[in-house]
């Protein structure tokens, strides 16, 4: 399977989904997330902002904050980039 081929798979999986169903799912992740020892430990952790039709990071990523160094990926033009998240409005 290429590339292209994938993206549209998971964009159909990802459609299956009505906005109440991913918020719960998304819930459910993320309270599995915060409970994993390594999460738990870790001084910094990688994580992505999500968009609207992925599991919601947006919690994750706020709670994470509180006590962690949190990156996200960020693309520049052609370039992946791996910036500290300092909060929502920055």
């Amino acid at each position: 399977m290429n590339k292209q081929d994938l993206r549209k798979e998971i964009r159909l999986e990802k459609q299956k989904y009505s906005a109440d169903e991913l918020l719960d799912k998304s819930k459910e992740i993320v309270t599995k997330v915060l409970k994993e020892p390594d999460v738990i430990s870790a001084k910094c952790i990688l994580v992505y902002w999500s968009l609207d039709d992925e599991v919601n990071t947006h919690e994750l990523v706020s709670v994470l904050n509180k006590d962690k160094k949190v990156l996200l990926p960020v693309v520049n033009g052609k370039e992946l980039e791996l910036r500290e998240f300092t909060g929502v409005e920055n």
